[in-house]
């Protein structure tokens, strides 16, 4: 069924169901901290798929990213949100 403006109403709803998540704090830290994790994760996968790569950089990447992801907490943007 559609509305005047041809939005049907389960769109709708899902549509405010997103805007509810959007305005949940905690949605969005999990969203951004995800993020920044796939990302600095993202990097790593790269690395270790590759079939040519030594196993002594392949254990000093992994290292690296242990490190990156414990900086994160770290970063303002962190610190501001785990004071709330």
């Amino acid at each position: 069924m559609n509305d005047a403006r041809g939005w049907d109403v389960e769109f709708r709803l899902q549509a405010f169901g997103y805007l509810v998540k959007l305005n949940d704090l905690q949605f969005l830290f999990l969203a951004f901290t995800y993020h920044n994790i796939f990302s600095i994760i993202d990097i790593l996968y790269d690395v270790l798929q590759k079939k040519a790569v030594d196993v002594n950089y392949c254990s000093s990447q992994i290292q690296s990213t242990i490190v990156r992801i414990g900086e994160l907490h770290e970063e303002e943007q962190f610190k501001e949100v785990f004071n709330l």
